[in-house]
This record gives structure tokens, C-alpha cells and sequence, in this order.
């Protein structure tokens, strides 16, 4: 860990994955002269590419950790923040059920494991549960659209009919 630095990192992206360079720098909107200004935002999205491809690449996971144990961060603080969002939700929700719109949820489980390096009575393996949920608010009431079918194949139809 002591010998960590980002511009190894970045210059292992370059060598070893351009392409995925590429891609970050254009979704950042930089070049590849501006990027000495945001070595650590590279370096950290490859960090985490790549230990979800192999998971031995945990250095900079590991250094996060030294990072928000030693600043103090509490589980309870994002928690928190969680649930304020969900309660913010949960008003929109009710508002949109009291103007008779309709909803449509989808969810899905997310399961993790996380294990220890250092197994103590005070420090075990870790199994998470969340579910994520997500509800869409009818936005364009469709109760009064017609039903009837179409009376000609669209496809068979030339297509300069919906151009002139």
C-alpha cells in the first residue's frame, strides 16, 4: 500500500485496457492531454472494473477502506441518507395514487458476501440482502386510446407514405 501511486494505475489503463481509457475519457468529456487532472477519477473506475474481474485487484478497495475507517465513517450515515431519499419517494408515490394515476413497479435482489481477511469475533463474514425497487408513475393517462387494431400491415406499406 505504501508504494501505491494513481499514475501507475493509469498508466497499467493505458497499456493494458486503451480502449476502456477511451470510453472513461469520453464519457468525462476530456482528452488524453487533460487527463493528468483526473488521473484519481480514472484510476478508481478501473479499480473497479477490474476487481470485478479478478478479485486479488483490491488495493484500492483496501485503500478506500484505511480512507473512510480512519475518517470516521459510520454505516449509519449512508443508511440515513437512504432512507430520506425513500421517505421523499414515498410522498410522490402517495400524491401520484390520490390523483388516480396508474404504477407500474419492477424490483430484484442483490446478494453479496463479503468476506474477511482477518476473521475475529468482532470481525465476521458478511452476508447482504437488498432489493431494489423501482416505481413508474403513468405520466400519459391511456385509459381512452382506441383499441382498434391496425387495418393494414405497416410493414408491408412503402415507406413513403409517412414521409410526404
Amino acid at each position: 500500500m505504501a508504494g501505491f501511486e494513481w499514475q501507475k494505475l493509469s498508466s497499467e489503463m493505458s497499456i493494458r485496457c486503451p480502449f476502456l481509457l477511451d470510453v472513461l475519457l469520453t464519457v468525462m468529456d476530456k482528452s488524453k492531454e487533460e487527463c493528468i487532472e483526473i488521473i484519481p477519477q480514472l484510476g478508481l473506475c478501473y479499480a473497479i472494473l477490474m476487481q470485478t474481474r479478478n478479485k486479488d485487484l483490491s488495493l484500492v478497495q483496501r485503500l478506500n477502506t484505511v480512507l473512510l475507517t480512519n475518517g470516521n465513517a459510520k454505516k449509519e450515515s449512508k443508511i440515513n441518507i437512504l432512507d430520506m431519499i425513500g421517505n421523499h419517494f414515498s410522498d410522490s408515490v402517495v400524491e401520484a395514487v390520490k390523483d388516480e394515476k396508474k404504477l407500474q413497479g419492477t424490483g430484484d435482489n442483490w446478494d453479496m458476501k463479503i468476506h474477511v481477511h482477518d476473521m475475529r469475533s468482532t470481525n465476521q463474514n458478511q452476508d447482504l440482502h437488498y432489493f431494489a425497487s423501482n416505481l413508474i408513475v403513468e405520466r400519459v393517462p391511456c385509459q381512452n386510446l382506441s383499441t382498434t387494431s391496425p387495418r393494414r400491415n405497416i410493414s408491408a406499406r412503402s415507406q413513403i407514405l409517412f414521409f410526404s
